[in-house]
This record gives structure tokens, sequence and C-alpha cells, in this order.
């Protein structure tokens, strides 16, 4: 085996006897051990942090480790650029919607590039995963690996229903009842497959937007209670796949749908 040097050209060919290879040229990586050297790690930790430099460390390692699964952690457009791995995770750090609850990670899902983005307590790394395989892993009762919290705490004060939604509950609403205003139906149809019309949705997010969550919560009268839980419930079925879904409101439908159904449980608990 030799070790052979490209400049310049991150992908080429080369011929194994008559058949071309396509072979990526990753800079920065030691050869001698499969880790990034040390010129090029404390590059990337002086212009972001140690947690990029590492994952960006962690990567490289798996991206040439030889096993079935280190295609997928070739990040697409940016492939075995040590730099450009390090803007990318950058970009993404604090950023995870959701908690992986065997490993305690945060985890985020970048629906462009089908990458999950994993961050713990001392790196942040990628893999390619799709938006199916995230709703997949949600969790729902004992199963899945990813959580969002449903639990809403809803009490009833003067005649109104107070909730204190917290701020990815509050997002999930907030989108949903976006949804249902956008959408291009007529004033007869609205009123009688959703019981309200764009003025009171739009009224409604306004609320939200400027109640803020948690605190003393934001209190519902028995008609907004219903619009919000027609948003939650029907707008999943308004797209034409989870990708599509995920792309426009940045989470994922089980999450609404999930919400739903919490709100009617903390309502029956309240009665």
């Amino acid at each position: 085996m030799r070790d052979l040097t490209v400049n310049d050209d991150h992908t080429y060919y080369v011929l194994a006897g008559n058949e071309p290879v396509l072979v990526h040229n990753c800079g920065g990586r030691d050869s001698a051990t499969g880790k990034l050297d040390d010129d090029t790690y404390d590059a990337i930790e002086a212009k972001h942090n140690t947690r990029v430099a590492e994952g960006v460390d962690y990567q490289v390692q798996r991206m040439h480790d030889g096993t079935s699964s280190s295609a997928d952690h070739e990040i697409p457009g940016i492939g075995h650029d040590p730099e450009g791995l390090g803007d990318y995770f950058a970009g993404w750090q604090g950023k995870g919607t959701h908690r992986d609850i065997k490993t305690g990670a945060t985890v985020a899902l970048d629906p462009k590039k089908n990458v999950l983005i994993v961050e713990n307590s001392y790196m942040i790394h990628g893999y390619k995963f799709s938006a199916e395989k995230m709703a997949n892993s949600l969790h729902e009762g004992s199963k899945g690996t990813c959580q969002l919290r449903t639990s809403v705490r809803l009490t009833v004060r003067d005649g109104s229903w107070v909730v204190r939604f917290t701020p990815t509950q509050a997002d999930v609403v907030r989108g949903s009842l976006v949804v249902l205003a956008e959408l291009e139906i007529s004033r007869l149809r609205r009123a009688i497959q959703f019981g309200f019309g764009v003025t009171e949705i739009e009224e409604l997010v306004r609320r939200l937007d400027h109640a803020g969550v948690g605190g003393a919560g934001m209190a519902f009268t028995a008609d907004e209670m219903r619009m919000v839980y027609l948003s939650l419930w029907q707008v999943p079925e308004m797209f034409g796949s989870e990708e599509s879904f995920y792309v426009r409101l940045g989470f994922f439908s089980e999450h609404a749908r999930s919400l739903a159904r919490e709100l009617l449980a903390a309502t029956d608990r309240e009665v």
C-alpha cells in the first residue's frame, strides 16, 4: 500500500488495474493516526471551539474507518473538507430540537441535506438520516429514541382554560395555526371545516406571540381551545409527506398530534 497526495482536487479517479475508482482527497488528516493533523485541529478549534474540533475529528475518523456505515458520515456538499465540516457543525450548535433518551445527546434534523446533527457534552457531529427515519424515532409511549415533551399544564381560571406551553410546544401550536390561516380555501369551507376564520386565527397567533411561555400561562376560551386542537390535528393531513411537513413547520406530524391528544387529556383531568 502506498500513500498518494493530490494537491487542490478534492474528488478524482484513480485506476485500479483497468477500473477507474472514484476517491476523495481528505486534507488535514494524519494518515498514521486516522485523525485530524494537529494544525488542522488547532485551526478549527481557534475558529470555533473545542466541541466543533472534536466533532470534525470524529467525523473524519468515521469516514475512513472502513465500516459499512463510513459513507453515512460524508455530509452532502461537504464530504471530506475539515474546514467545511467545522463551519457546518458550528452553525448547528445549540439548535437541537429533541433529546436522545438513550444517550442524553440533543439532536436536530437538517432537512436540506438529510443529516442528523448530534450534540453532546464534548462534541457535535452528524450522519445521513431522512425525515422518515426521524419520524419513526420519535418517542411515543415506550417506543422511539427521540423525545419531545408533550405533557401540558392546564388549569381552569375564571371560566377560561389557562395553558402553560413550553417554548417548543408554543412553536408547534403557532406553526399549525399559521398554516391554517394561509390555506387557500373559501370562507364558507373554512367555517364548515374548522368553525373559525382567518381573522380569529391571526388574532390568536398575535396573542401567542405576545403572551410568552411558561409563567402564569395563557388563557383560552373554549372556542380557542377548539381552534388550537383542530389546527394540531388536521394540519398534518394537508402535507403529502412527512419531509414536506417538517421542511414547512420545523417539527414532525407526531409532535402536533401528540400535543393535540394531550390537550384533550388535560381538559379531562380538569373537569
